[in-house]
């Protein structure tokens, strides 16, 4: 079993419970890989996460309580021959007056498009939810549940549904919309939209520089994260830059910024 389907498992049997613990369950799988084999996890990455999750400091104790009991529910599963709950470390908490305790996230920068389309996302899950909730009502009417293929496929789904509300939640939750105020003689920034030439061939390209989460290269749109994105942001028209690939590099003079 890998992480993602271990994780799917989790929540299908956590019905109530908060979204925020789901989110940090998710945050953890998402740092070891969603595809790696649940059986592949260490004592010391798992230690590791934590140390990480308490230097980065917040609510460290509510960042690892969930992890804590997702790591004990697979050993209970038989999914882990070590009870690796035992080497996540919760730090006792400390009640400081005015303090933010919200774990350090850097914030995430979205245009107006990929928030709203977030939002849409959302919202159209939430009304799943409740579907397949009625449908997990329904076969579980079936008095016999051991060879219930609806209810286990229902329940499955559900743990699909609630584990990405949880993420698009938490990513909504530290979302900062660019509103794409900025214009020429500005810096690139996510939600510019760039028009690159080729010094050598002359030739021309439009990018729209996006958040990873919004990234789709065949529509222009490249994400801050890639090697266009990685070259050009913090640039001005005028100035050259190098874009390294797998395929080599490629020169570009940065012609214009909109946005």
């Amino acid at each position: 079993m890998i992480l993602s389907e271990a994780l799917n498992q989790f929540v299908g049997v956590q019905e109530g419970r908060p979204q925020q613990d789901v989110a940090e369950v998710h945050r953890f799988v998402r740092w070891c890989g969603p595809t790696r084999a649940v059986g592949d996890l260490t004592p010391l990455e798992v230690s590791d996460y934590g140390e990480q999750v308490i230097t980065a400091g917040g609510d460290a104790q509510g960042r690892l309580l969930p992890v804590k009991e997702f790591l004990a529910f697979l050993k209970r599963q038989g999914h882990l021959q070590v009870n690796l709950s035992t080497h996540i470390k919760i730090p006792r908490s400390k009640v400081r007056s005015g303090t933010d305790l919200r774990p350090k996230t850097e914030p995430i920068a979205l245009t107006t498009a990929g928030y709203q389309a977030m939002v849409e996302e959302l919202e159209a899950l939430k009304v799943q939810r409740l579907g397949v909730a009625e449908d997990i009502r329904r076969a579980a009417a079936d008095k016999d549940v051991r060879e219930n293929a609806p209810l286990e496929a229902s329940r499955e789904r559900q743990g699909q549904i609630m584990s990405r509300i949880a993420e698009l939640e938490e990513r909504l939750r530290w979302t900062v919309v660019v509103d794409g105020s900025r214009g020429e003689g500005k810096p690139v920034h996510v939600g510019s939209e760039v028009v690159l030439r080729q010094v050598n061939s002359g030739q021309e390209v439009t990018y729209l520089l996006v958040d990873p989460a919004e990234a789709d290269p065949t529509n222009g749109r490249v994400s801050v994260a890639s090697p266009v994105g990685k070259a050009i942001v913090g640039r001005r028209v005028g100035e050259e830059v190098e874009v390294v690939a797998p395929r080599g590099a490629t020169r570009y003079q940065l012609v214009q910024v909109r946005g």
